[in-house]
């Protein structure tokens, strides 16, 4: 929030809050100065009224005292009122309301005599009771003066009932004057809205003119502001203004003022430093990129050269000791080829006997092929015949099982004839014999197609059996044969080998003998290189040293000038 936001916010609620208390407390005093203005009136109504009372009646006596109050309101007799001219004149005369109440012994109540209230139909509200459940009854009855609001005919009355006395100190009368309250509520509230409406005026010219001075005072700082945001992204040309006022706006003028200069001042020296700084890096740039580009050179160069007298220096080492090697080598290889040209001879004669015997097995594995051929041809139709053997078993498996039916027939037969013939009684007995050895001869048949029926079932677990065990042999005998005939191939292939092998043996005896007429050429060649390598190694170890020696002039060189170069 704003600061002119923030003062005219403050000073609003400020205002406001007195506004309200001032209104408030003028509110409160105008009804306490309207209540007490209208008891004094009151008082006064009354006091009239008594005094017109008493010009027509005088037998009417009254008291004032200090306070302007009638009292001891005292009558000889009660008159009679034959018209309403003396209330109608105290209306006149005040204002307000006025009733002349006379107590009724009958009805122990106060009736009005004469009166200027109306009723709701509009006539005039005599002879009608004061009413005893009021809040005016019980404090007349005692002899006591009721002031305050009370309610008539559906009207809010501010009111004051005086209790008439006789001359034995009986209440016998009231007289009553009232102002009817919407009449002073609409004084009341006349007042107080003119108040809330002064109030409210006051207030908006308040935060007019609140709004006015602070953003007249505001202003001053809103500039300073911006030119401080201007400073803050580096626009130091901004114009700080107000600093000549002698307030606290002045001060800050000032203070930014200072915030400039110094910010000029800073980068005044930071762009001196800079350039400084940057005349310093060229300089050690320029220095940095000849010593490198000198070390870079001169370095490579040594490089080049240190590493082709290394290469040269191992080059002749390698080929002193390969001259070396070669010589004895030569020597032993001499060796070597004439032990070949007799081992030669030898694996040409173990060739041929190797080939005699590689027929020899090629046969045999030929013959173990067609056996196995047979083999598994007689494992098929052993296979085939006790299939047909399983069939047959699976067919007795049935003809038992339609004896087995036919035998449960027939014991059901022979029960129903045994079951007839008990019926038929003596003559039934021959019959009865007959049945039961039916019913034995059925038993012993089912019995006798049971332990069939369980051999045949273990014939057909053998059957099976030996099916599985007939399939596995002619499995492995399908291996076996294929396995044969994988030999066959390898002797085959091993026959062609041995065949080459031959041929190779003899060019090898061919060729170690022309390389025993060159060894004696090579040896002599070894010994020559021997002789040139250690020249050429002799020379190498002299440039090697020269080179040293080159590389560390140049590296003090290089060192002196980076010590230059740091110590400027």
């Amino acid at each position: 929030m704003r600061i002119t936001t923030k003062m005219v916010v403050f000073s609003t609620l400020l205002l406001l809050l007195s506004s309200l208390g001032i209104g408030t407390a003028s509110i409160l005093t105008l009804n306490s100065e309207l209540k007490g203005s209208i008891q004094e009136l009151q008082s006064k109504s009354l006091r009239t009224a008594a005094m017109g009372y008493q010009m027509l009646f005088p037998s009417l006596k009254f008291k004032v005292d200090e306070n302007g109050n009638v009292t001891d309101l005292k009558t000889i007799r009660f008159p009679k009122f034959r018209n309403h001219f003396m209330i109608d004149r105290i209306t006149q005369a005040t204002g307000d309301t006025a009733t002349i109440f006379q107590w009724d012994e009958k009805t122990k109540d106060f009736w009005r005599k004469t009166t200027n209230i109306k009723k709701p139909d509009g006539t005039r509200a005599i002879n009608t009771p004061l009413g005893k459940n009021g809040r005016v009854y019980p404090v007349v009855k005692q002899g006591k003066t009721y002031r305050g609001e009370a309610t008539i005919f559906g009207k809010e009355y501010y009111t004051e009932y005086n209790p008439i006395f006789n001359l034995s100190g009986e209440v016998v009368g009231i007289l009553y004057v009232g102002i009817e309250k919407e009449k002073s509520a609409a004084f009341f509230n006349n007042i107080a809205t003119s108040i809330i409406i002064s109030s409210l005026l006051v207030l908006i010219l308040f935060i007019i003119i609140t709004i006015y001075l602070a953003r007249k005072g505001v202003k001053p700082i809103k500039r300073l502001v911006a030119v401080t945001n201007q400073l803050a992204d580096g626009n130091l040309e901004a114009d700080v203004s107000s600093i000549n006022r002698e307030d606290e706006i002045g001060d800050m003028a000032k203070a930014i003022q200072v915030f400039k200069e110094s910010a000029i001042e800073r980068i005044r020296l930071e762009k001196r430093e800079h350039a400084e700084q940057e005349k310093q890096i060229e300089r050690q740039k320029a220095v940095a990129e000849l010593t490198k580009n000198f070390e870079t050179k001169i370095g490579d160069m040594l490089g080049v050269v240190s590493q082709s007298i290394g290469t040269l220096h191992n080059a002749a080492d390698s080929l002193n000791g390969n001259a070396e090697s070669t010589s004895v080598k030569v020597e032993s290889a001499s060796q070597d080829t004439q032990e070949a040209a007799q081992n030669v001879d030898s694996v040409s004669v173990a060739s041929i006997q190797l080939s005699a015997s590689i027929q020899q097995i090629s046969s045999d594995v030929q013959q173990t092929t067609s056996l196995l051929s047979n083999s598994v041809e007689k494992a098929d139709v052993a296979n085939e015949k006790i299939g047909h053997l399983a069939n047959a078993s699976d067919r007795i498996s049935e003809v038992v099982g339609l004896i087995s039916d036919i035998s449960n027939q027939t014991n059901l037969l022979a029960l129903n004839a045994t079951i007839e013939a008990a019926r038929a009684g003596d003559a039934g007995k021959g019959f009865a014999v007959v049945a039961s050895e039916v019913k034995n001869l059925a038993s012993q048949t089912s019995n006798a197609t049971e332990e069939i029926a369980a051999q045949i079932i273990n014939i057909q677990g053998e059957i099976n059996g030996a099916v599985s065990a007939i399939r596995e042999i002619s499995h492995m005998i399908n291996q076996i044969s294929e396995m044969s005939s994988s030999v066959a191939a390898a002797v085959e292939e091993q026959s062609s080998s041995t065949d080459e092998i031959t041929r190779s043996v003899q060019q090898a005896a061919d060729g170690t003998q022309r390389v025993a007429d060159n060894i004696g050429n090579v040896s002599d060649a070894a010994k020559d290189t021997g002789v040139k390598a250690k020249e050429v190694s002799s020379s190498a170890t002299q440039l090697m040293t020269v080179s040293s020696d080159l590389q560390s002039y140049v590296e003090n060189f290089l060192n002196d000038v980076h010590k230059a170069d740091k110590a400027a």
